[in-house]
């Protein structure tokens, strides 16, 4: 069985989250993390992305992470 490339860990904090990101962000993962960025962005009014662990980011991670940013402007 080979291990997940990506790894998303959803920490809460005080009024948000740190959604925690590691590992590659490429077309095979880049749509679960706009799922779990969806889901936070549906809970709270906070939502921090750590990208430090990331070694690898696409351009459709890059999407994701734009398409996060503009829901969250659109109901912040």
């Amino acid at each position: 069985m080979t291990a997940s490339p990506i790894a998303i860990e959803v920490v809460p904090v005080d009024g948000g989250a740190v959604v925690a990101v590691a590992g590659e962000v490429d077309l095979l993962t880049a749509d679960r993390l706009g799922e779990v960025l969806a889901a936070e962005l549906a809970r709270r009014a906070l939502v921090v992305v750590d990208l430090t662990a990331v070694q690898f980011l696409a351009s459709c991670g890059l999407s994701a992470l734009a398409l996060a940013h503009r829901s969250a402007l659109g109901t912040g």
